[in-house]
């Protein structure tokens, strides 16, 4: 993560506010077993994928609630610790995407057109495990049960730098696989935003030819 060194030693403790904030989440979720249910096995899965893993104490984000009746668990990655200073305040945002208005634009002209969702494309994408101790989350799945530690492994939700992150490996990707894949790199570099392609071609054959190869070239670093 682009981490501001000198900001680094200005964040504070987060264990009381994350402790607080998951026993309100525990409390809302007892109310609605079928979301607490689709919350602990969207945990669950984070964990068997490795996308976090147990470990001692430290410092710990905060687990949003969402009002919404669509499960979407959120890492708060701006809630202040006791210093006042969050993980987002010494954060790097980044920027190294297309503009979404050109993006549409190109797509608007496309006699045919394609569009393709990267699964998970965050959470496949690993964290520095010098960094992983600024990534860690509490959670049990009843209120009497000892809250469990976590450390996030992964790209995560919540936090400023993540789309940043996550552009710049898929850019990366491209130019590693621009001589395989030229037709998927060159459509992936202009028509990606965030963890979605929208593009297009003129004729089938060329549709067929760029569906084959994004398929190919995101598999080559794991994603689908």
């Amino acid at each position: 993560m682009p981490v501001q060194d000198e900001e680094l030693l200005t964040l504070g403790n987060s264990l009381i506010l994350a402790q607080k904030r998951l026993k309100q989440t525990i409390k809302k979720l007892d109310r609605d077993p079928h979301m607490h249910k689709l919350y602990s096995e969207f945990l669950e899965e984070y964990e068997s994928l490795g996308h976090m893993q147990r470990i001692p104490d430290n410092c710990y984000s905060p687990i949003s609630q969402n009002n919404s009746t669509k499960l979407r668990v959120v890492f708060d990655g701006s809630a202040p610790t006791t210093s006042d200073r969050s993980l987002n305040d010494i954060l790097l945002s980044g920027r190294v995407q297309e503009d979404v208005f050109n993006i549409m634009l190109r797509f608007r002209k496309h006699k045919i057109v394609l569009t393709a969702d990267i699964k998970h494309m965050f959470r496949q994408i690993l964290i520095d495990p010098t960094q992983r101790n600024l990534l860690r989350i509490l959670w049990k799945n009843k209120h009497w049960e000892k809250p469990i530690e976590y450390e996030l492994n992964t790209v995560t939700y919540g936090t400023k730098s993540a789309p940043f992150l996550a552009t710049r490996v898929i850019k990366q990707l491209c130019l590693d696989e621009s001589d395989a894949f030229p037709l998927a790199a060159e459509i992936t570099l202009s028509d990606i935003y965030m963890d979605g392609i929208v593009t297009g071609c003129e004729n089938l054959e060329n549709s067929e030819i760029l569906k084959n190869q994004l398929i190919k070239m995101f598999k080559t670093c794991g994603m689908t």
